[in-house]
């Protein structure tokens, strides 16, 4: 019985139906299986989501096989935050997804919204935990990188609270390899444009990450970012962004404790700004940030700068050094110009000084501490004035006043071919009342030259400021032709127009004048000159200036006054000008010469001088003379030679008018006694011993090239015994301007 049961099993169970049985089976399990992955997938990511705090976690994975899986309509939400995607795809190798290997990620529609009132929290983030965990990740990245590819696709990333919200759409493109990771991205802010790129990187043991931001329209996302409620009160209403680009470059090295060896680079162009109605621009920006620490870093920045037509500056340069509290700062400035609304500069070669303070006293002024301001070349006006390699330096002093000191410079007045040679420059000023200096400035110079003459020497000028147009000169001195000047006080207030405008001032205020080596002064000089232009010199019309006295040894003018005018081609016009002279008037009438040639012309007047007073003037002649004299007597300069023209002396009207001349015989001298003119001239030499004047003339005339002096003495005497002649005497001297000045006593004159 038993045997005929084994012998049916055997016939029933044979080894290749068993096996077939196993084989169908077995398919029949693995399909029921693979039929059913997608589900179990789903049940698997919910669970994980569930388990992650997102209870109403949605996915559909729409399909899966050996080489890819694609799921569909993910969605969820944590903490009030929100993730949906409509799709993602994921290709894969078999024979790596067991090592959990992914060939590529593909991400379309990722939407993700944060609730900036959920996420609000006063935790500290453990720093040290943090970083280690960073580089743990980063190092793991790069040494088994787990994707090779990765694309986000069409995907928004959303910030909102109760009131406002703000939202980016973002692309990313990532390449996953051994030792490096790199991913692209671009981002659109409203209608703002962002472009970026990231980077890991593995060196032996070192760790990089490198990244970048461009930025093509700077305009159009400061429009945006102005607009932004979470910004629109931190951004100035006046300030405007019209365009410019800009890109960020940043560098470092990942160690367990944070960023090592952080460098940033900031590349920026053609930003145009606006400050309410002015305008700015920056062709060129470049910022370059190296921080160790929040407390230790450096910063060196250049740019160009321009403020519409007043202001252009290239080259800026400016660097900042922090060390804890202490900041260093230098910087300088390749070329700057201004013009227009500010004062006609233009500068090359500007170093700023080298600033160090503390910041816990970023306020305090660095008193006793002398900084040093450098530049190349300094011109002032449209190639006006123009100085050398100038060094100048402040000294902060108590109570806000500043030391400044300018080191001896070379300059020049560049059209008029006038150059400065070591000129110094010294003052004090006082911060709180700028711009006006009450204090008086200094400046020294060791000569003026124009081509190869000196001009002047040994200047030395003190002045002070009422304001950026008017100067005032306190005193003056230099040397000139080897005549040493000296205006003290010199009380004159030099008027400079703001803007381009050529009508100087210059205003005397009882100025006193001298000519040390000449014993000449000058004193109480009054009156303004106002002048049109400086190149060409020229005046704003006719000129009026007074003075109270003009003194030498021998000569001493009073209460005078001038008045004159200075035409573009260099004439110099005298309208009138006179001043009280030996108790009477001497003057000019109207006379001209040019300030570039040779010729002159001066007419001169007097009127009721003391006769006795110019009889003495001439050396060797024994004369008394009782009256006063009045005429005029021109005066030429031709080809370098002066002399006189047509003119005249004449006695003034009076009963006491008296001559008293003895001749010694020169009247008779070389005439035969004797003779009717002998006596006729001896007669002559008597009554001029004590003669009573009717008239008395001299006229200068001129005869073709030859000058001569006609006398005409008018009088009567008593000689011997009484008795009474009446004289006209007419003299005659062939004589020039040059045998006169001869005859003249300059001893008198004191000269």
């Amino acid at each position: 019985m038993i045997n005929q049961v084994i012998k049916n099993l055997k016939i029933r169970f044979s080894i290749p139906r068993t096996l077939l049985w196993l084989i169908f089976t077995a398919f029949v399990l693995l399909a029921g299986a693979w039929y059913s992955l997608p589900f179990l997938a789903e049940w698997g990511i919910g669970k994980i989501a569930k388990d992650a705090g997102s209870p109403n976690f949605k996915v559909q994975v729409s399909s899966l096989d050996l080489w890819k899986t694609k799921i569909l309509d993910l969605s969820g939400d944590i903490d009030g935050n929100s993730l949906s995607i409509d799709q993602i795809d994921i290709l894969y190798d078999p024979s790596k997804l067991a090592l959990g290997e992914i060939n590529a990620l593909s991400v379309t529609g990722l939407s993700a919204q944060v609730n900036m009132d959920k996420n609000e929290t006063g935790n500290e983030v453990d720093q040290k935990f943090f970083w280690r965990e960073c580089f743990d990740s980063v190092d793991e990245l790069l040494m088994n990188p787990t994707l090779s590819h990765l694309r986000i696709r069409d995907s928004q990333f959303t910030l909102f609270d109760q009131d406002n919200s703000t939202q980016l759409f973002f692309g990313v493109a990532g390449e996953f390899l051994e030792n490096l990771t790199n991913l692209t991205w671009d981002a659109k802010y409203n209608q703002a444009s962002l472009l970026g790129e990231f980077n890991l990187s593995r060196e032996g043991n070192a760790t990089f990450i490198s990244t970048n931001l461009g930025l093509d329209d700077a305009g159009i996302f400061f429009d945006e970012v102005s607009l932004e409620p979470r910004f629109i009160d931190a951004i100035p209403k006046e300030l405007r962004v019209s365009t410019g680009s800009m890109a960020i470059d940043a560098f470092a090295r990942l160690v367990p404790s944070g960023l090592e060896d952080l460098f940033v680079e900031f590349n920026g162009s053609d930003f145009q700004l606006g400050w309410e109605d002015n305008n700015f621009s920056i062709p060129k920006l470049m910022v370059f940030f190296s921080p160790e620490n929040e407390n230790n870093w450096t910063l060196n920045s250049y740019a160009n700068f321009r403020y519409e037509n007043n202001l252009i500056a290239d080259e800026i340069n400016l660097s900042v050094v922090q060390n804890e509290q202490e900041i260093d700062l230098r910087g300088g400035v390749s070329y700057l110009k201004t013009q227009n609304l500010l004062p006609p500069l233009e500068l090359i070669g500007l170093r700023f000084p080298h600033l160090e303070f503390d910041l816990d006293e970023f306020k305090k002024i660095p008193y006793g501490e002398e900084k040093k301001i450098a530049f190349d070349e300094l011109t002032y006006g449209d190639q006006f004035f123009r100085l050398y390699n100038g060094l100048l330096s402040f000294l902060f002093v108590q109570d806000r006043n500043v030391n400044l000191r300018m080191f001896p410079i070379d300059g020049s007045f560049l059209d008029l071919g006038i150059s400065f040679v070591q000129f110094s420059y010294y003052g004090r000023v006082d911060l709180d009342q700028l711009p006006r200096i009450d204090t008086p400035q200094v400046v020294l110079g060791e000569r003026i030259i124009s081509g190869d003459d000196i001009l002047l020497e040994n200047l030395a000028l003190t002045f002070r400021v009422q304001d950026l147009s008017h100067f005032i000169i306190n005193m003056l001195s230099f040397t000139m032709s080897g005549n040493e000047l000296e205006f003290s006080p010199a009380n004159m207030i030099v008027g400079i127009p703001e803007g381009d405008s050529p009508n100087v001032n210059i205003k005397f205020d009882k100025s006193n004048i001298s000519i040390l080596n000449k014993d000449l002064s000058v004193t109480g000089l009054e009156g303004e000159i106002q002048f049109n232009s400086l190149d060409p010199l020229e005046t704003n019309g006719t000129q009026l200036v007074r003075f109270e006295r003009v003194q030498t040894s021998g000569i001493e003018l009073n209460d005078g006054n001038f008045s004159f005018e200075i035409l573009p081609d260099g004439t110099f016009l005298i309208s009138e000008g006179n001043a009280r002279l030996y108790d009477g008037i001497i003057g000019l009438l109207e006379s001209s010469f040019n300030l570039y040639g040779e010729q002159m012309t001066i007419k001169t007047i007097i009127k009721e001088i003391d006769g006795q007073k110019i009889a003495d003037l001439i050396d060797g002649l024994e004369v008394e003379v009782n009256g006063s004299f009045s005429g005029r007597i021109p005066f030429t300069k031709q080809e370098g030679k002066w002399d006189f023209e047509d003119g005249y002396l004449h006695l003034d009207p009076s009963a006491n008018a008296r001559l008293k001349y003895k001749s010694n015989g020169f009247l008779t001298n070389g005439i035969k006694e004797g003779t009717e003119e002998y006596k006729r001239m001896k007669m002559t030499e008597l009554a001029l011993e004590n003669l009573k004047l009717d008239s008395l003339m001299i006229s200068f005339e001129v005869d073709g090239d030859e000058r001569q002096i006609l006398g005409d003495i008018r009088g009567k005497s008593l000689i011997r015994k009484n008795t009474e002649v009446s004289l006209d005497y007419r003299p005659k001297i062939i004589a020039g301007l040059s045998e006169i000045i001869h005859k003249l006593n300059f001893k008198k004159l004191g000269l």
